[in-house]
């Protein structure tokens, strides 16, 4: 038998044939002999054999060794020095062997063979496990958490997923046994630093999110329990019994994580299983009521689609278990937290599903006391742990979330007779709202951006599941808490505030209170809107205030004067007048947008914008020049005699004379030229409007029944000249034709515009879409003067800022009417270009719109009146057919109503044709077609026919609608606006 004493391991072992040849002769050596023979060796000397083999292997395995059989032999050797000091030591030096054997493992990680490494982790474990920590505590953690470490990076080696999952639960049966003195883990991650590293081994193992097959699901579960759940409980050499309050936690923790991967790859009886194993370890501890809650998360996922009931149960159930244990006290707050993020996990998976009402209610019974279990958490959160503070917000809104989703979609799918059962979820709602807002209180900086923004959201949301349902006054109540909120808050609360988001939870209110009826608190409702809105800045007022002119829209329909004179000046007392210029002006844009008659209302803003645009200062001469002019167009057709000695002549010629005044800076040059452009057109306006007003009162005064006509005795002509006087003053005071004098106007703001809108540049105008209707008016005024080669000028103008505007419907209308005026001047080849450009604008339309077809069936109008002038009647005559048959051209509105009468005209033109041009089929066809939209005629009002006759030959109706107000506003003569 071979000595030991006195050998020099380092250097045998460094020979890979000696280590091989000394492997025989150590396992003899650890053998027991009989006492008393004479080869005994004492347990002393063969533990120091043990011991001085361990270092040298130790130190054989610092390098890296190419021989793979001498690495094997080590590992050998290694083993047998290990299993003989632990026989051979009953009484062992605290973590004396382990620090050893840890310092191995660790050089045999080097050799980058992973199953030698795992291997070898096998006894160490089972040293750490019999040690007491008490004895060495640093180094105790220092050897387990190194363990962990290294054994979780050799995974990282692994390929095959099994073999991977299986090397990181080994490394987490090293961290487990540091489980009592860890540090919690922050919120939303498991307290336990083991449960988490379990979550992010499930992860890797099922990379690609396609969940856990059967056999999966056992190789799992037998891992899991054989390498941490044992270790954890004590069984197989720990210390078996009660399990102290983190290691429970842990196995909560576990359980619950176990579970979620189970059920969400449907194995629910083995989550069933996996619960019941827990129970016999926590059934007796504080916190069996966070294990029943994971069972019924788990009967919650089971139970599907199906089963309404059964759901509503357990919902109630939970609620239920949930309130008594956080109310007990010293709950187990983070056990019951983790519970909660499992049983709500379970109802986001199958948020898709229809809730009937308890269940709904259930759902919010169950999110009091969560959010009351969240309060007590945050209570207990230090100050400087921000993050944590962060988690439980969010964890907050997430259950928010969640039930504002399950409420909308059961609001979706309620039937009329279901309403009832909406309505008895109101109450829910509500609370909700002002669980966020409470929520929000402890929020700063771009946390409260975000959040204010989700409360917003999920705010709109509820309000409208009510709202969809015509349950108005339900809907206010949900949005109403947030709008005064935000409203009455002090300016610097929210800072930035997300426009878009407010936008729809104020609308949504404001449209409820609308359809109620209730005008005057949907103008308080606006006013707080704005307020809201203050930190965004004045470019994201637009809505609310088109808003304020629709609710005083309604007003004015129900009789309240009052409400009717109102302003946003009068209900936004105190703000800046910068702020409230630019709010007056979109107010009275927005009353010059309604089809309406607004004349008192713009009047009243414009003269509170008057106030406010002192003229001392340039920038307030300019800004009170604008304002008189839109005061002009109102005057132009407005009484208001009574309130205002001022007529609209007088007020256009102010400001002409302040915008003369002006000296702009370069880059204002050409708002400067637009805006006296705008008043010299509405000079032109007045004037004639004016002229027509003394005709019309010179024609009252000699129809007066006490009116006595001086007249010559034996006057021949006095029959003729009272006939030439009553047709020249029968509504239309005089010829536009001859007053050539007036017309300068009208050159001066051409040249002004031509100077501007003809540059390469975008020009730098107040409002381009503006400047396209005075271009309009202006290219009607034209016409109507018999000007057409002015009106062309101008047509063009307006057909190249509509293409800088990209409104494809303006540059196609702008086109069609040119077309027609050379086609009215005897130029069908310039009209021809003129209609391909029309339709290469066309193309660009949505064709599933109004003005698509309208525009269409104009161009091919035109195009067949083109066709009768290349003497390709028939073409034209079947082209003019399939519009009279299209049957869109039957709508009754104003727009195909002047359509349908260019049609009409054109028919008559190609029926006047001879029977040689025109065959006998396509005349009956033609006459049977127009017969049928002939008698349209007679439904028009001859005096509205004899002002517009001038305007029959626009190509587009467009045209006519772009007016500053509508037909139905003007007194009876007044055709231009």
């Amino acid at each position: 038998m071979r000595s030991f004493k006195g050998i020099n391991f380092g250097t045998l072992l460094s020979n890979p044939k000696e280590a091989e040849e000394l492997l025989p002769d150590f396992k003899e050596f650890l053998s027991k002999l009989p006492a008393g023979s004479p080869g005994c060796r004492s347990d002393a000397e063969r533990r120091q054999a043990c011991d001085a083999i361990l270092r040298a292997c130790n130190q054989q395995l610092m390098a890296k060794l190419a021989c793979p059989r001498h690495l094997g032999s080590l590992l050998e050797l290694a083993e047998l020095a290990c299993n003989g000091y632990l026989v051979f030591t009953p009484q062992r030096s605290p973590l004396y062997l382990e620090r050893i054997l840890f310092i191995f493992l660790r050089n045999i990680a080097t050799q980058e063979i992973p199953d030698a490494t795992l291997r070898f982790a096998q006894p160490l474990h089972a040293c750490l496990v019999q040690c007491s920590r008490q004895a060495a505590p640093q180094d105790y953690e220092a050897v387990a958490r190194g363990s962990f470490s290294l054994l979780w990076k050799v995974a990282e080696a692994l390929e095959e997923r099994r073999a991977a999952l299986s090397a990181r639960l080994k490394a987490l049966s090293f961290l487990v046994l540091l489980e009592d003195e860890s540090t919690p883990c922050e919120v939303p991650h498991f307290a336990s630093p083991t449960a988490c590293r379990v979550v992010a081994a499930h992860q890797l193992f099922d990379a690609t999110g396609h969940g856990l097959n059967e056999a999966d699901a056992d190789f799992l579960g037998d891992l899991l329990s054989r390498h941490v759940i044992k270790a954890l409980v004590g069984e197989g050499g720990g210390s078996p019994g009660a399990l102290s309050p983190q290691r429970a936690l842990c196995l909560l923790e576990l359980t619950l994580e176990h579970c979620r991967r189970l059920c969400w790859s449907c194995h629910h009886t083995k989550a069933t299983r996996v619960v019941e194993k827990a129970h016999d370890y926590l059934r007796n501890t504080s916190l069996a009521p966070s294990l029943q809650l994971c069972q019924l998360g788990v009967e919650l996922l089971q139970t599907g689609e199906g089963g309404p009931q059964a759901l509503a149960k357990l919902l109630i159930k939970a609620s239920a278990l949930l309130n008594d244990s956080v109310e007990a006290p010293s709950p187990p707050l983070r056990a019951l937290y983790d519970s909660c993020q499992f049983f709500l996990s379970g109802m986001e998976r199958g948020i898709k599903r229809r809730y009937r009402p308890d269940a709904v209610l259930g759902l919010f019974a169950f999110l009091r006391g969560y959010f009351s279990l969240l309060r007590q958490l945050q209570d207990g959160v230090c100050g400087d742990a921000s993050k944590q503070q962060q988690s439980l917000v969010q964890m907050r809104f997430q259950g928010l979330h969640l039930y504002t989703v399950v409420v909308y979609d059961f609001a979706q799918g309620c039937q009329v007779a279901d309403r009832a059962d909406l309505a008895q979820l109101l109450e829910s709602c509500k609370s909700t709202v002002v669980w966020m807002l409470e929520a929000l209180q402890s929020l700063s900086g771009q946390e409260l951006t975000d959040y204010l923004g989700m409360t917003a959201s999920y705010t709109s949301n509820l309000a409208y599941s009510f709202y969809s349902h015509k349950l108005y006054a339900e809907a206010c109540a949900i949005s109403e808490p947030l709008c005064q909120h935000l409203g009455l808050a002090k300016p610097a609360t929210y800072p930035k505030v997300p426009p878009e988001k407010l936008h729809r939870c104020f609308r949504l209110h404001g449209e409820s209170l609308k359809k109620l009826g209730k005008q005057a608190q949907g103008c308080k409702m606006v006013s707080l809107w704005l307020t809201a809105l203050q930190p965004c800045g004045p470019q994201h007022m637009a809505e609310p205030v088109t808003f304020w002119v629709r609710v005083k829209m309604d007003a004015a329909k129900a009789g309240d004067k009052e409400l009717q004179l109102r302003t946003l000046r009068d209900s936004l007392s105190g703000w800046d007048p910068e702020t409230l210029v630019f709010l007056l002006r979109e107010e009275l844009q927005a009353y010059k947008a309604m089809r309406a008659d607004t004349g008192q209302e713009r009047f009243n803003v414009i003269c509170d914008l008057l106030e406010l645009s002192p003229e001392e200062t340039p920038v307030g001469a300019w800004a009170r020049a604008t304002h008189l002019v839109e005061l002009a167009q109102v005057l132009c057709y407005h009484d208001f005699a009574q309130q205002t000695n001022c007529s609209a002549l007088d007020a256009v010629q102010e400001a002409l004379q302040l915008l003369e005044s002006v000296r702009p800076e370069p880059q204002a040059k050409d708002q400067l030229l637009d805006d006296k452009a705008q008043a010299l057109l509405w000079l032109y306006i007045c004037t004639l409007e004016a002229k027509m007003q003394e005709g019309i009162e010179r024609d009252r005064r000699a129809q007066a029944p006490n009116h006595l006509e001086e007249f010559e005795v034996n006057d021949l002509n006095y029959e003729d000249r009272l006939q030439e006087d009553r047709f020249l003053y029968s509504n239309i005071a005089f010829n536009l034709a001859a007053d050539a004098a007036q017309s300068k106007c009208l050159d001066q703001a051409l040249a002004l515009w031509k100077e501007v809108l003809t540059k390469t540049q975008t020009p730098a105008v107040r409002c381009l879409q503006q400047t396209v209707t005075s271009l309009q008016t202006l290219a009607a005024l034209y016409q109507l003067s018999a000007k057409p080669l002015q009106a062309l000028e101008v047509l063009l103008l307006v057909r190249i800022v509509s293409q800088r505007l990209e409104d494809h419907a303006k540059a196609t209308a702008a086109s069609c009417h040119t077309a027609q005026l050379l086609l009215t001047l005897g130029c069908p080849c310039y009209a021809q270009l003129h209609l391909e450009e029309a339709d290469s604008s066309l193309k660009l339309l949505d064709h599933t719109t109004d003005t698509y077809l309208l525009l269409s069936l104009t161009c091919d109008l035109l195009r067949s009146q083109l066709y009768c002038v290349h003497q390709k009647v028939t073409e034209g005559a079947s082209l003019l057919l399939s519009v009279l048959r299209d049957p869109t051209l039957q709508r009754s509105s104003k727009a195909w109503y002047l359509l349908r009468v260019q049609a009409l005209q054109l028919v008559a033109f190609y029926l006047s044709l001879s029977s040689g041009s025109l065959s006998a089929s396509l005349r009956e066809q033609l006459c049977t077609q127009g017969e049928k939209i002939e008698g349209l005629m007679a439904l028009c009002d001859p005096l509205w026919w004899s002002v517009h006759s001038r305007l029959f030959s626009s190509p587009c109706p467009l045209w006519c609608s772009t007016c500053v107000d509508q037909p139905t506003q003007r007194r009876p003569g007044v055709g231009l606006g």
